[in-house]
């Protein structure tokens, strides 16, 4: 399995002691956060890192409200900070993808999964706590395949 590929954000050293995060991939992410230098220390990365995420996710949201495609992520470059999302996040945006690519919409999932369409709508909420097994079901209905996402790194850098 490929990994979930980290968003990449560029943190920007500001005048009065904040960094600014932007990121390439998602425009509309701008948020800014005081730290000692973020890619020095563990303490400042991990402030740097928390706050990029909400943003990220914030913007994801936002764009699957409207029904916006949402891009895979670029690769880091230098200068760039790589984000993880949470997985429960990752899967969740793998089976939006799958669903834009089959033309379906969270109505037709739900027909398919035998369940309510709140319950898809919550399901595919990036801030809800969705079990596993929802987004089991989702994948079933939607004929994905399931890979496990953690593998020992020496694998994964060897493939």
């Amino acid at each position: 399995m490929t990994e979930f590929p980290a968003w990449p954000v560029r943190p920007t050293a500001d005048d009065n002691g904040t960094w600014l995060i932007t990121s390439r991939d998602l425009p509309e992410v701008t948020s800014f956060v005081e730290t000692p230098t973020p890619l020095d220390g563990a303490e400042g990365t991990e402030a740097l890192v928390a706050v990029a995420r909400d943003a990220i996710a914030t913007a994801l949201a936002f764009r699957l409200d409207r029904g916006e495609d949402i891009p895979v992520p670029s690769p880091i470059q230098d200068g760039e900070v790589a984000v993880r999302m949470p997985l429960l996040a990752d899967m969740k945006l793998a089976i939006r993808r799958e669903m834009k690519a089959q033309g379906l919409t969270q109505t037709a999932l739900a027909e398919r999964m035998k369940a309510d369409p709140r319950q898809v709508r919550r399901l595919l909420d990036l801030h809800h706590a969705t079990p596993v097994a929802g987004l089991e079901a989702a994948a079933d209905a939607l004929d994905m395949a399931r890979r496990s996402p953690f593998v020992p790194r020496r694998e994964a850098e060897a493939a």
